[in-house]
């Protein structure tokens, strides 16, 4: 009984070994993107949209597409519920473009100020 256990044992302690050894190095990976992407959105500037004329979720994606296709652009998240969008960019000068981008795409965009943030 004793060579019956001590294989399989064996299998999975070279599994686990191999196993562990590969996780460490996927999250290394994956630290390391994380840590590009937060320098990235440091350099970045939020750029605040009103958007009108959405009708539901795939408006809202189709503009988000629409806008991530252009240069400089880091994230953008487009809210059909809020009517709003929110764009990084490298460039702090892209406002026109993105705006122009909306309203290539049938919607009706404008600046928006800052979202307040919530008082302590």
């Amino acid at each position: 009984m004793r060579n019956f256990y001590s294989l399989p044992l064996f299998c999975l302690t070279v599994f686990l070994a191999t196993f562990g050894v590969s996780c460490q190095s996927n999250e290394e990976e994956e630290i390391d993107t994380v840590a590009t992407e937060v320098a990235a959105d440091k350099e970045a500037t939020v750029l605040h949209f009103n958007v009108e004329g959405m009708h539901c979720q795939g408006c809202a994606n189709g503009i988000a597409s629409a806008i991530n296709e252009l240069p400089g652009i880091t994230t953008c998240n487009v809210s059909f519920e809020e009517k709003t969008a929110m764009v990084s960019a490298t460039n702090p000068d892209m406002q026109d473009a993105i705006i122009e981008t909306i309203t290539e795409a049938g919607y009706t965009a404008s600046m928006a100020e800052k979202p307040a943030t919530p008082s302590e």
